[in-house]
C-alpha cells in the first residue's frame, strides 16, 4: 500500500514486491489450473484471449503467447490470462519469470492499448542477469510468509547478459555536457553506479552493469554523471550564433539581400508565401533542368513531399492552383527561399494572376508578361542591380512560353527570368488561365560587384530628342537601346522605347522603331553643340551594328 499497489493475495503481492525491489516482473499461476507442459510461441493472430481484469482481446500475429496444453494462458510480459489466475483458495503456485525482447512487448502492447507493471518495465529494459535471482528470492519469501516447501528452479534457454563496453574521454564530460568534472570525481561517481573496466589516462574503457540497459555511448555516460552532479550544476551559457562562425563577407549580405527582397516584394503588391522545401516528384523533375534531384528516403508524404524543391515556383503554383479552387484568388504571389539542385541556392519567385472578379468599371485585365518582367527589374534594383545595363536573352527554361518569355543577363550571367509559363507547365498544375512568372537568383546577384554612386540632382534642365529608324523585324528593341546607350554613355540620362510600328508605309519585314533620348550635364544647360555629337553618335551606331536608316 506505501509503494501505492493494492494488496491481493500472498503470491500476488510477493510477485509485486519483487518487481518493485528488483525491476523483474513475475507472474504466479495457479499450478492446479495447468494442464500439461508451459511453452512460449507467437500467435498465429486471431485468437481469442482472456486476461485479468475482465481484458478480452484478439490477438495479432507475433504476439508472444505463454501457452500450456489447454492454450493460451498469457500474454507474455504483458498480462496473465484469467483462467490459470491465483485465488484466496490456492495451494500451489507455478512462479514464472522470464526476460522478454523490450521491442516486441512495446509493439504489443501499444497495438492492444494495454498499459501494465510488467509491460513498463518490460519495454524500457530490465536487467538479464536478474531473472533466476528475483525468481528465487520470490519463490523464498512466498515459503517463509506462506509455509509449504519448494522446488529448484526449471530454467529453459540462456538470458546472455548484455553488456555494453563504452569508450570514455573524461574531457567529453564539459563538451558535451557543459560541467567540468575533474577525472577522479567521474570515476568515483562511475565506480559507485556499477562501472567497471579501465578509468585511468584520457581514453576510458567502461563495461556497464547489465542492469543499465540504456547504456549505449558516451553520452549516455555525461548524462549519468550530471544527474549524480545535479543538472543544476551545469552553467548557463549561450551556444554561439552560426551566423558568426561564417565569413561575414559571404553571410551579411545574403541575409540583407533575404530582407530586401521580402520587403521590395510585398512592397510592390505581392502577398509573402511560404511553401514547402519538399514537393511532388514529377514537379521536381519537371523544374530540375539537368540538375542533381534530391530524393528523400522517408518522406512524410511520399505522393507529394518526395523531393526536395529545385525551384520556388512550383510551391507557388500548386499553391496558385490551390487558391483558384477554393475561389480564394491571389493576383500576386511571391516567396524567398532556398532551392535544391548541383548545389543549395537563394532564390526569390513569384507569380502574377488575373484574379477573374467582376467589377462595375470592367474586369481586371490579364497579367502580361512585361508585367513579371517590371517586377524582377524592381527587385534588382533594390538588390544594387543597374537594370538600364542588362540585357535580354529569349533562352529560358522549358517551363516558360518560348515566345513569351527572357533571362535578363549581365555578360554572360543570368540574373533573373521572367515570362509567361509554358502551357505544358500550367496543364500539370491545373492552371487553365494564363499565368506570369519570374525568378531572380540571389546566390547570383551577390556575386556581382557594385559601384556606389551618390545620389545627386541637377540643377540644370533635361533635353529630350526623339529618333525613328526603319530596322530589320529580328532586331529587338533592347539591342537597340543598349547600343544607343554605350554610344551616348557620357551625357545620356535615359534611352526609352515609345513606338513600335509596323504597316502602311513600312516595307515587308522591316519595322519603324521610335526611342526617346533624355540629356542632362550636371554642371551646365545644354546647347546644340551638345546635343548634336550625341545624336550623330546614337545614329552611327544604330547604322553601323544594325544597318538601320534614320526616318524623318
Amino acid at each position: 500500500e506505501q509503494a501505492g499497489m493494492r494488496p491481493r493475495n500472498l503470491a500476488a503481492d510477493v510477485t509485486n514486491y519483487v518487481m518493485l525491489t528488483f525491476g523483474q516482473p513475475l507472474h504466479a499461476y495457479d499450478a492446479d489450473k495447468l494442464t500439461g507442459r508451459i511453452t512460449v510461441k507467437d500467435a498465429k493472430g486471431g485468437e481469442e484471449f482472456s486476461g485479468i481484469g475482465d481484458v478480452k482481446l484478439k490477438l495479432n500475429e507475433g504476439d508472444i503467447t505463454i501457452c500450456d496444453d489447454s492454450g493460451i494462458i498469457g500474454l507474455g510480459g504483458i498480462l496473465g490470462g484469467i483462467k490459470t489466475a491465483m485465488t484466496d483458495n490456492s495451494t500451489r503456485i507455478y512462479l514464472e519469470g522470464a526476460y522478454f525482447d523490450r521491442s516486441r512487448i512495446a509493439r504489443t502492447g501499444q497495438e492492444h492499448q494495454l498499459i501494465t507493471d510488467a509491460r513498463y518495465r518490460f519495454e524500457r529494459g530490465v536487467d538479464p542477469s536478474m531473472v533466476i535471482y528475483a525468481l528465487n528470492w520470490a519463490a523464498d519469501m512466498i515459503v517463509s510468509l506462506g509455509g509449504g516447501k519448494r522446488t529448484e528452479v526449471d530454467a529453459e534457454g540462456i538470458c546472455e547478459k548484455q553488456v555494453a563496453t563504452i569508450n570514455y574521454a573524461p574531457s567529453f564530460c564539459k563538451k558535451f555536457g557543459g560541467l567540468d568534472v575533474e577525472d577522479s570525481v567521474q570515476a568515483e561517481i562511475l565506480s559507485k553506479l556499477g562501472f567497471t573496466g579501465k578509468m585511468e589516462g584520457k581514453e576510458w574503457s567502461l563495461t556497464a552493469p547489465t542492469w543499465r540497459t540504456y547504456m549505449k555511448n558516451p553520452e549516455d555516460i555525461v548524462e549519468e554523471l550530471l544527474r549524480v552532479q545535479d543538472y543544476e550544476s551545469v552553467p548557463t551559457e549561450l551556444p554561439d550564433m552560426v551566423l558568426f562562425k561564417l565569413d561575414k563577407a559571404k553571410a551579411a549580405p545574403m541575409l540583407k539581400m533575404d530582407r530586401v527582397s521580402r520587403r521590395t516584394l510585398a512592397g510592390q503588391g505581392f502577398l509573402e508565401t511560404i511553401t514547402y522545401s519538399f514537393i511532388k516528384h514529377a514537379h521536381a523533375e519537371h523544374f530540375a533542368n539537368g540538375q542533381k534531384m534530391h530524393i528523400l528516403d522517408n518522406p512524410l508524404d511520399e505522393d507529394n513531399m518526395a523531393t526536395m524543391r529545385p525551384s520556388l515556383l512550383p510551391g507557388l503554383l500548386v499553391a496558385t492552383a490551390s487558391n483558384i479552387a477554393k475561389g480564394e484568388v491571389t493576383r500576386a504571389m511571391a516567396e524567398v527561399g532556398t532551392i535544391f539542385g548541383d548545389e543549395e541556392k537563394s532564390q526569390a519567385a513569384g507569380i502574377l494572376t488575373a484574379d477573374g472578379a467582376r467589377h462595375w468599371q470592367g474586369d481586371a485585365p490579364a497579367p502580361e508578361a512585361y508585367a513579371a518582367k517590371a517586377a524582377a527589374e524592381a527587385l534588382l534594383t533594390s538588390l544594387g542591380i543597374n537594370v538600364g545595363n542588362l540585357q535580354v536573352r529569349t533562352n529560358t527554361p522549358t517551363w516558360f512560353h518560348p515566345g513569351r518569355s527572357g533571362n535578363l543577363v549581365l555578360g554572360k550571367t543570368v540574373l533573373a527570368t521572367f515570362g509567361e509559363i509554358h502551357p505544358v507547365t500550367q496543364k500539370l498544375f491545373g492552371l487553365k488561365n494564363r499565368v506570369m512568372a519570374f525568378t531572380v537568383d540571389l546566390n547570383v546577384v551577390s556575386q556581382q560587384k557594385f559601384k556606389q554612386k551618390a545620389f545627386n540632382v541637377s540643377s540644370y534642365p533635361s533635353v529630350q530628342r526623339d529618333l525613328a529608324f526603319l530596322l530589320d523585324s529580328e532586331i529587338t528593341a533592347d539591342q537597340v537601346v543598349k547600343t544607343v546607350r554605350n554610344a551616348t554613355r557620357s551625357l545620356i540620362q535615359s534611352v526609352d522605347i515609345f513606338d513600335v510600328y509596323t504597316g502602311k508605309g513600312v516595307p515587308e519585314g522591316k519595322k519603324s522603331l521610335a526611342i526617346a533620348l533624355t540629356l542632362r550635364a550636371e554642371d551646365r544647360t545644354l546647347t546644340e553643340d551638345d546635343i548634336i555629337p550625341v545624336m550623330n553618335a546614337a545614329v552611327e551606331s544604330v547604322s553601323k551594328y544594325y544597318k538601320g536608316e534614320l526616318r524623318s
